[in-house]
């Protein structure tokens, strides 16, 4: 962080092992340049097999804590998809092309990618991650800034033997904690193993809409010449849109649709203002 690079003990950029008591919590391993990029893939790499050395297990969980990016498609550049912006670098981020190299090229398939930051639990983002996790945890509103609390993480794995139901009760607490703020939050866990048919009922729901644009478009250019027809399919699309749930934030110059409210409104047929 640019703002304690003037402190010796928090300066550079910091390795550390995290322990079972307040006495040994706080480990100090290894202090590395503060301009390591942390969107290399290669530094991700030799951060997984590091910590694997250190701490053997036979499970993983990547959890990267930041601010994230999301999916911009108005910004659909190389560093689109990106967590952990870098601001001793340039605030570059670590995009999701770059996160699966560096986990792929360390050969190991996380149990879990938990994004502790705003607006990542996108399907544009989870699509991206089915090779090398099985489940993905990320919001897709924006987090508070005191993010997850590890502790509640650890004490529920710790003590279930299902690690869905665990996942489950951390984020029922982290989601309860959180709303104390009066905003909309989630946290969702995905099992990333059900994504390809996901996508194959995305692109079936794509496809509808592609038939639907001609129609929409001819309304907006001369909708005297509508037929009967054309004019129910423009009504529904224009009222399930306007019915769906919307995330509006600040970052965006879009709201970001909740897509399977907006399939089933589609597909019932049932508006509300």
């Amino acid at each position: 962080s640019a703002a304690f690079q003037e402190y010796e003990e928090t300066a550079g950029t910091q390795r550390f092992i995290v322990g079972d008591t307040p006495e040994n919590w706080y480990t100090p391993v290894k202090v590395l340049d503060s301009e390591l990029a942390l969107y290399d893939p290669k530094n991700l790499t030799d951060f997984i097999n590091w910590s694997k050395e250190q701490c053997p297990a036979d499970e993983y969980i990547l959890l990267l804590w930041n601010h994230g990016g999301g999916w911009d498609p108005n910004d659909d550049g190389p560093k689109n998809r990106a967590v952990i912006y870098d601001d001793v670098l340039k605030d570059k981020g670590l995009s999701l092309d770059e996160l699966v190299k560096g986990i792929k090229d360390s050969g190991t398939k996380m149990k879990m990618i938990y994004y502790d930051a705003c607006l990542m639990g996108m399907v544009e983002i989870m699509a991206g991650l089915t090779e090398c996790a099985d489940y993905a945890l990320a919001a897709s509103h924006l987090t508070p800034g005191i993010g997850g609390d590890y502790n509640s993480l650890i004490y529920h794995l710790n003590h279930s033997t299902n690690f869905e139901e665990a996942i489950k009760e951390y984020c029922s607490e982290t989601v309860s904690h959180w709303s104390l703020y009066n905003k909309p939050y989630d946290l969702t866990l995905v099992d990333l193993s059900k994504m390809d048919n996901l996508l194959g009922e995305i692109k079936l729901l794509s496809g509808y809409l592609e038939e639907m644009i001609p129609v929409a478009s001819k309304f907006k250019e001369d909708p005297d010449s509508m037929t009967n027809d054309e004019m129910a399919i423009y009504q529904t699309l224009a009222q399930a849109i306007d019915s769906s749930y919307m995330y509006e934030t600040n970052y965006y110059a879009y709201p970001i649709f909740d897509l399977q409210f907006f399939a089933e409104i589609l597909a019932l047929g049932e508006f509300n203002s």
